[in-house]
């Protein structure tokens, strides 16, 4: 019956408005729905609204913390707002599920919310505005849900303890799921069926920040290092429905969530760095790193931004801000360094808008101009020089290389109508050996001006006079030449890395590929009063002048003839103090970066990566890697190599590195002889491109040479650990070539040697046409007035970028894609070079024996490893030369002379045999280039200062094995 009243009231009724249509115009406010009598079950959907993305134009909690639909309550409220009925559900009342949204986010936005179904309760017929709210719980009992109006204003409060749990979000529901997103009033809904289908687009109560930081536009020499993002000023509480607007100071949280760039270190240099060149961090994925916060509607108003201070906060005193802290930096032409604060108002646009609305995803990038300025966020620095200073840039770096010049730019600051300059004094103030977890350096042990009494001429790296072997502490620059400016004078004092002395290990150059060396310099100037003498105004500032480590990879390029295969240099560096790095990471350059052809500029080319190839200079913005490309821009047809030489210069060009080119193969002329370009790889045969090492040979004796790859089979390398190093390891058979380059297998005690004749066979110097190099064709290349010389990594055809791993100097086979470390001798008048291979694990020599420590009778025959030493030095020793009680693990290599030499009037006796020489030492860690010293053959079950070739037992003749190289006669 209920049914059949209810079909006829409807019929009555539509009967009723058709007659009215037929009388009157018709209006649209009479299409309205029929809702009659009864009850229907309706059925809920409900999915959240992805986050609107605010781009405001210019680390903390994960991005989707807040993404979990958890419980739903329903409420409906009549067409006057008076409370009808409402419905709880837990979440196992819903089917959640994941919904795409990609087509409403953008590509780095919130692609997938969560989407519940399943809920269902009876409602009676009629019109209402239905409210959902998520994640609140059950708020039937809440006095504030008989009235709409106080239902839209129930608040909550921030728990800045568990940002997830600040979960709250509500919506209307409707019959269509895209009405307007559920923003706006909620809209009547008629429910007049036996079942209803309704859905709800949830807004969440929080929003989030998501911050980016853009350096791409400050000038060169400028960095600001952050420290910290925090927002500022957040609501306590947020509305559920209604507008959130904080009225008062003590609706307001002072510090909301913060983001720290910091890596938990009070040294700013360890923050997130900014420059020119190292321009970009941070992103807006959804994601990211974000700050969240309720709600906080402001209004609008003109000139936002625009006040020249913070105080009154772009005179919304209740809005929230984003402040980033920061140090910054200015080592440009006018310098000047402090902490820094930026502050911005956050709302929808930069020009007039305060309201930060929920549910969205602020997307905030700070954008340093120029001097680090940015006209839409306000500004805190107060560095003020003082009327009469002196200004120096902090820190400097000076060149890993001995006898290099360091600039230092200084500026006087006072009124010349005041004051004149009586004084100017530079002192090096510190000046260290080592670095500060060497295990022997200390600060206190080592006083700047060794009074420990180890002597000024062997410790620190720092002078203020060229090709000084000893320190040069003080020097008065009173006279120096000085230039007028405006607010008073400029001039330059330069200090130098001192020569390269290594009498106990230490001197101009830095040793370690990975550690950095330090110095302070203080300049002192004396200003007096030019109407009163006695008004005397001195002002002392320091600065912190840094060696860089040095730089090995790499440091050379060779190619073919025939080839002009690019080669993508990008210059390594690390932070270990091994004698050479295993991985390597960019070099980042402290201020601007300049590659130029120094050096064969008619067949050398350089360009910025995916730039223009020419001859022009390639240069690098503030904070980026050394990385640029070179190629031979054509080929040869030359028998002779052709050689060039590309000068970087990096940390605002005030230090050097070199990258030695070459292309082809054949003779190099070089101090007046023939050399050959590569080393032998059995009697009579070169190897076949300079990066090989060749093979090793015994004194005198062709007929055996050693194979390099042998240095690569287990138990046949470099012992690295002590314990390794005193193991016994007793007569191993090698892979070595015969005569004829076959393959034979040998011991290494078992092959004889021939030091009276040398290496004067017939094999070696094919038929008189070669010979092996001897100790006045070596001895020559020591000369520093013709010769320059470099240690590093050479690459060769294979090889189209720096490689960052043991590859780097790993080459043994041809077509390996790796490199070769060794040293390069540079002649300066021609720019001829020659390589000279250290060795696929660095270490080339093969010791004959080597003997452990403290008289132990075990032994070690054929062993690979450059120094004589099987571990540290005793403490005693080291104390000496501090730099090098770990020098049994340097790398190096020993070159034979083609016959030993007699360098003294009198006959060798067993008191004096070292007067004998049989090789050359080239000594990766010291830079070392010096004859070989072979006084320490173990002869007769014991040591003796002997020559090579003494007997062993009186039966054999013995020696290392070691590389050669050939010079046509």
């Amino acid at each position: 019956m209920t049914m059949i009243k209810r079909q006829l009231n409807i019929a009555i009724a539509a009967l009723m408005l058709m007659m009215a249509f037929a009388t009157s115009c018709i209006d649209d406010r009479y299409f309205v729905d029929i809702v009659g009598e009864g009850e229907s079950e309706v059925d809920f959907s409900l999915t959240f609204r992805p986050a609107s993305n605010i781009n405001v134009g210019t680390r903390g909690t994960a991005g989707d913390a807040i993404r979990e639909i958890k419980n739903l309550f329903v409420v409906w409220y009549d067409s006057d707002g008076n409370y009808k009925g409402s419905k709880y559900f837990s979440q196992s009342d819903m089917t959640i599920t994941d919904a795409d949204r990609t087509g409403i986010a953008d590509p780095l936005g919130e692609t997938v919310t969560q989407h519940a179904d399943g809920m269902k309760c009876k409602i009676p017929f009629g019109r209402y505005r239905i409210y959902a709210v998520v994640n609140m719980g059950d708020l039937s009992s809440r006095s504030e849900l008989q009235k709409e109006v106080d239902f839209k204003n129930i608040s909550f409060t921030w728990n800045a303890g568990n940002v997830a749990a600040n979960c709250q979000m509500s919506g209307y529901f409707a019959t269509s799921n895209d009405t307007q997103y559920a923003t706006g009033d909620a809209q009547l809904v008629t429910i007049n069926k036996d079942s209803t289908s309704l859905h709800s687009w949830l807004r969440r109560a929080a929003s989030k920040v998501t911050l980016a930081f853009d350096a791409s536009q400050l000038n060169e020499n400028v960095y600001i290092y952050i420290e910290k993002a925090e927002l500022k000023d957040v609501p306590k509480t947020c509305t559920l429905i209604n507008p959130n607007t904080p009225q008062s100071k003590d609706e307001l949280i002072a510090d909301g969530e913060a983001i720290s760039y910091a890596n938990g270190s009070a040294d700013f240099h360890q923050w997130l760095a900014l420059s020119k060149g190292n321009n970009y961090y941070g992103n807006h994925a959804n994601d990211a790193e974000s700050m969240f916060f309720y709600e906080n509607m402001q209004g609008t108003e003109a000139d936002k931004h625009k006040y020249k201070n913070f105080e009154s906060k772009d005179n919304k005193p209740y809005g929230t801000y984003i402040e980033v802290t920061g140090y910054y930096v200015n080592n440009g032409p006018k310098p000047s360094s402090g902490k820094i604060i930026y502050r911005c108002m956050l709302g929808k646009n930069m020009v007039d808008d305060f309201n930060s609305v929920r549910n969205a995803h602020y997307k905030v990038t700070l954008k340093f101009k120029y001097d680090a300025n940015d006209p839409d966020w306000h500004i805190v620095y107060d560095y003020q020089p003082s009327k009469i200073d002196v200004i120096l840039p902090n820190p400097m770096y000076i060149s890993y290389l001995p006898n290099q010049p360091l600039e230092m730019p200084v500026t006087l600051n006072f009124n010349k109508d005041n004051y004149k300059v009586t004084s100017i004094k530079a002192e090096i103030t510190k000046n260290n050996w080592g670095y500060d977890d060497h295990k022997y350096y200390s600060n206190n042990s080592l006083a700047t001006k060794a009074t420990d009494g180890k002597g000024e001429d062997s410790f620190g790296f720092l002078s203020l006079e060229l090709n000084q072997s000893a320190y040069i502490y003080t020097k008065d620059f009173t006279g120096a030449q000085r230039e007028t400016v405006s607010d008073g004078e400029k001039m330059t004092i330069p200090v130098y890395t001192r020569k390269l002395v290594m009498t106990q290990g230490c001197s101009g150059a830095n040793i370690w590929v990975g550690r950095q060396r330090y110095a302070k310099v203080m300049v002192t100037v004396q200003f007096t009063n030019v109407s009163n003498a006695s008004d005397i105004q001195t002002v002392s500032k320091e600065v912190d002048i840094i060696q860089v480590p040095r730089l090995v990879n790499p440091t050379g390029v060779w190619r073919p003839a025939t080839s002009t295969k690019p080669f993508r240099v990008t210059l390594q560096t690390t932070t270990t103090d091994a004698f050479f790095a295993k991985d390597f990471v960019d070099l980042k350059s402290d201020g601007p970066w300049t590659a130029h052809i120094e050096q064969g500029d008619d067949w050398v080319q350089i360009r910025s990566l995916n730039g223009t190839w020419g001859t022009a200079d390639v240069v690098g913005s503030t904070g980026s890697s050394v990385d640029f490309e070179y190629r031979p821009g054509s080929t040869t047809s030359s028998s002779s190599p052709r050689f060039g030489l590309i000068k970087v210069t990096y940390h605002n060009n005030t230090c050097v590195h070199m990258i030695l080119v070459s292309q082809g193969m054949g003779r190099v002329n070089i101090g007046g002889n023939n050399w050959h370009m590569t080393n032998v790889k059995y009697a009579g045969v070169d190897e076949d491109n300079p990066l090989l090492e060749g093979s090793m040979f015994k004194f005198g004796t062709s007929s055996v040479a050693y194979k390099s790859l042998n240095n690569l089979k287990e138990g046949y390398g470099f012992p690295t650990t002590e314990t390794e190093a005193n193991d016994l390891n007793l007569d191993k058979s090698f892979e070595c070539y015969d005569l004829s380059g076959n393959t034979i297998t040998k011991t290494f005690r078992e092959v004889e040697i021939d030091a009276a004749s040398g290496f004067n066979s017939q094999t070696m110097t094919e038929n008189g046409a070669a010979r092996v190099a001897n100790s006045a064709d070596w001895t020559a290349l020591m000369d520093e007035t013709k010769f320059d010389r470099y240690y590093g990594i050479l690459y060769g055809d294979k090889c189209d970028r720096t490689i960052t791993t043991n590859d780097a100097a790993a080459y043994t086979n041809v077509g390996d894609v790796k490199g070769m470390l060794g040293c390069f001798i540079y002649e300066k008048g021609t720019g001829n070079t020659l390589f000279f291979p250290m060795g696929n694990t660095g270490h080339g020599r093969r010791q004959y024996i080597d003997r452990s420590p403290g008289g132990e009778t075990r032994y070690r025959w054929g062993d690979l490893k450059y120094a004589d030493r099987t571990g540290e030095m005793p403490e005693a020793t080291a104390k000496v030369v501090p730099p090098l009680y770990n020098i049994w693990q340097a790398k190096g290599a020993v070159y034979w002379y083609g016959v030993r030499t007699y360098i003294s009037s009198t006959q060798p006796t067993a008191d004096n045999s070292s007067d004998w020489r049989y090789g050359f030492d080239i000594n990766f860690m010291t830079y070392g280039f010096e004859p070989y010293v072979s006084n320490h053959v173990y002869v007769n079950m014991d040591w003796t200062q002997s020559n090579v070739g003494t007997k062993e037992t009186g039966t054999k003749s013995n020696s290392d094995a070691c590389f050669l190289r050939r010079i046509d006669n």
